[in-house]
């Protein structure tokens, strides 16, 4: 499982459209959580395509959508042997 947290401003390569099929072919579930109204409606749609589930945060304040979205995908993750987290700012 991939969880994918971003502001959703491509950047730089590779883009979403790029890997896309070849995320979705290697069977790795995406789940993304897009921050501000700037957010690349692709992210939706490779969570979509894996399996995953999409979120959106609004940064209004009174939103729980990052404890829903973390919370959502992790709930029942006992298959999994291990959590890695990668932090990548291409800023």
């Amino acid at each position: 499982m991939i969880y994918l947290l971003t502001d959703g401003k491509e950047v730089s390569s590779p883009y979403i459209s790029d890997v896309q099929s070849i995320v979705t072919d290697s069977g790795i579930t995406v789940n993304t959580l897009a921050l501000g109204n700037k957010a690349d409606m692709q992210l939706g749609d490779i969570s979509r395509a894996s399996g995953g589930k999409s979120f959106y945060y609004s940064e209004e304040d009174n939103s729980t959508v990052l404890i829903d979205a973390f919370a959502s995908t992790v709930v029942d993750n006992s298959k999994d042997s291990y959590t890695q987290v990668h932090i990548y700012n291409a800023l």
